[in-house]
């Protein structure tokens, strides 16, 4: 268990989960950093613990059956996500209005700052969160992430970028069709020149509907489809404003968001879940691969016969 070989004499069984446990020492070892490769002879001369056959066979098979578990998860999760959106499709219909209309009557629908109105050298470690592409959700609705800051002078010369908890940041230029949610994790936030920001006249509008409006996956498919640029897709706040949405009344509003948030609750909670075991899978291989737990013999009775 403790001598140091090769990769070229693991079985074919234990290979692919060898290089899932080491991809830090692959990417350790990989040159270019645009496309990171790493050469064949570098891979070869990565020392590992090769365990006994009996050992193998007993860590193949363990991880197998979290493997399992995972891919469970998995389809539940792809099930949870396809359920969402039939939901949304069905659920967000009413009269035909227009994003402007809906937006306050005082910059109610804003972009980022022009130009040089906000760079990098702007930057702070702490003091008011800049939203950008990257801040914009993967999972969930609300706007998170790592944030970069700016002074509180900053924010305040730019009274026409600010956002503030409820309001809706929709992506400008870059991936179009992301829409979030401003969070309450702080009371001001400057929005970067790739976002716009919708804050919603509240007599007309739910801001949580709006969000799950521009969700749809047809919604999202009909704004990549107005990109104005060839390069880095963009629209513009002309377009935002234009664009047509399904308003209801204010009760049944409510109504839509009750359903889609235990929705979407349901599928945060097993991304959460997914995640949570993908995470221990990989430290339990680690673990196994570098010899530093071995699972006991007694184990080999759960193996099957033909191992």
């Amino acid at each position: 268990m403790r001598s140091l070989s090769t990769i070229r004499a693991l079985p074919s069984l234990t290979k692919r989960h060898w290089v899932q446990a080491h991809r830090d020492e692959f990417q350790s070892r990989a040159s270019g950093s645009t496309f990171p490769e790493i050469s064949r002879t570098k891979v070869k001369a990565i020392p590992i613990l090769l365990p006994p056959l009996g050992i193998q066979r007993r860590i193949v098979d363990f991880i197998g059956a979290l493997d399992v578990q995972v891919e469970g998860l998995s389809r539940e999760l792809q099930a949870a996500r396809i359920v969402h959106e039939a939901l949304g499709e069905a659920l967000v219909v009413g009269p035909m209005v227009k994003v402007k209309e809906i937006a306050e009557a005082s910059r109610g629908l804003v972009g980022g700052p022009f130009g040089s109105l906000l760079t990098t050298k702007d930057y702070t470690t702490a003091g008011v969160p800049v939203i950008r592409g990257t801040n914009m959700p993967k999972i969930g609705r609300f706007i998170g992430g790592d944030f970069v800051h700016v002074s509180l002078d900053k924010a305040a010369s730019l009274p026409g970028n600010l956002a503030k908890p409820g309001d809706v940041i929709f992506t400008q230029r870059g991936t179009l069709g992301q829409v979030g949610l401003v969070p309450e994790s702080h009371p001001l936030f400057v929005i970067s020149q790739s976002q716009m920001r919708l804050r919603v006249d509240q007599s007309r509008a739910m801001a949580e509907y709006v969000y799950f409006a521009f969700a749809r996956p047809s919604v999202v498919r009909g704004m990549q489809q107005q990109n104005t640029a060839t390069a880095n897709p963009h629209i513009n706040l002309g377009i935002l404003g234009k664009q047509d949405m399904p308003l209801p009344d204010l009760a049944e509003q409510a109504r839509v968001v009750d359903v889609l948030l235990s929705s979407s609750a349901s599928i945060e909670a097993l991304h959460g879940e997914t995640g949570a075991l993908q995470a221990l899978r990989r430290i339990i291989l680690r673990t196994l691969l570098d010899g530093a737990v071995e699972i006991p013999e007694t184990y080999d009775l759960l193996l099957p016969e033909a191992v």
